[in-house]
């Protein structure tokens, strides 16, 4: 037997027939056809209000037209965008609004539309990306790299917040440091570092993110705290930024 096919129309005139006739209840109805009692009430109103007509779906287009505003007001925006260049539409808007506030003024996303139709709107310049280094390391025994992070903060009982700075071995797991450090600077970090090579040696790489202080957006990513470890002899390297899986033994 053939598989029966059924407009959604079809199913709407069906419910809406048998609720009149009292051959079944709403609630029932709506269980059968898996909608609503909401949705089967909306359709039998619009059964009583059009008839057959009112079972179709109605048009999604807007009822109102595109509001257009007069050549007098585009021309205020555009004489106060000429006159600040750097103000985007939603300070524009704030002060067209402020020294004329009986006047309808066209929405901030509109008034963007009207700027780039005049070439008023420059593109937004694209954030600095840090630079591309060398490929990360292999991690084939313990101290090829050390990984470091300062890992997420989190208040104490007495509401004191912490954010350690952790180091561990890559190879291992093994964790080298785990401290809190009073400020996040050149001068803490690196007394850590120098710690814990007079302990356990100097690694061949330290691997860590592209936050300060342990890369900056200069040349090579280059921070005071890389120099210094390739003054050590220590080769630093970083991950892509928004990578941290590529530091996934430590994370």
């Amino acid at each position: 037997m053939a598989w029966r096919c059924t407009r959604v129309e079809d199913q709407r005139e069906y419910l809406v027939k048998t609720y009149i006739s009292k051959q079944a209840t709403m609630k029932e109805l709506c269980e059968e056809c898996g909608v609503s009692r909401k949705t089967g009430y909306k359709w039998y109103q619009r059964y009583c209000e059009d008839g057959l007509k009112g079972l179709c779906d109605k048009s999604r287009a807007p009822q109102n037209s595109f509001c257009k505003y007069s050549p007098e007001v585009v021309s205020k925006a555009l004489e106060l965008k000429q006159k600040h260049l750097k103000f985007g539409p939603k300070k524009i808007h704030a002060i067209l609004e402020k020294k004329f506030p009986n006047i309808d003024w066209p929405s901030p996303t509109r008034l963007y539309q009207i700027f780039k139709e005049h070439h008023l709107v420059c593109s937004r310049k694209l954030r600095r990306r840090v630079a591309r280094t060398h490929p990360l390391g292999e991690v084939n025994s313990s101290n090829d790299v050390w990984c470091v992070d300062f890992k997420g903060w989190f208040l104490t009982g007495d509401k004191t917040k912490v954010e350690p700075l952790t180091i561990t071995d890559g190879y291992s797991r093994y964790v080298i440091r785990c401290i809190h450090l009073e400020r996040k600077t050149f001068e803490e970090v690196w007394k850590t570092y120098t710690d814990a090579f007079n302990q356990y040696g100097l690694p061949l790489r330290i691997r860590t993110d592209n936050g300060p202080p342990f890369a900056t957006t200069g040349v090579g990513r280059l921070s005071k705290l890389a120099i210094n470890l390739v003054k050590a002899g220590v080769v630093p390297e970083w991950i892509a930024p928004g990578h941290p899986e590529q530091n996934g033994r430590h994370e």
